[in-house]
């Protein structure tokens, strides 16, 4: 077994045993993961930020209506248990 196929078995495990964590937990590991990709690649914050606009700029025009992120995430939920 090569690096590559241990480190994706590490990842993977890694990855399971992140899941069993608390929600509070997941999200701080999940921010700094974010701002870790954030940070190496600056351009995609530009990008971010004019996506955040555009979006903020649709709801207060009236084009979209916004969903509570909770009855996203149920919805997600009731998916994923089908």
């Amino acid at each position: 077994m090569g690096t590559r196929e241990i480190m994706a078995e590490s990842a993977e495990e890694l990855l399971q045993q992140a899941l069993q964590l608390p929600e509070e937990d997941r999200d701080r590991i999940a921010e700094a993961l974010w701002r870790s990709i954030d940070e190496a690649h600056p351009s995609l914050h530009e990008e971010w930020a004019a996506e955040a606009k555009a979006r903020a700029a649709e709801i207060d025009d009236g084009r979209v209506k916004a969903i509570p992120g909770e009855e996203v995430r149920a919805g997600l939920r009731s998916q994923l248990v089908r």
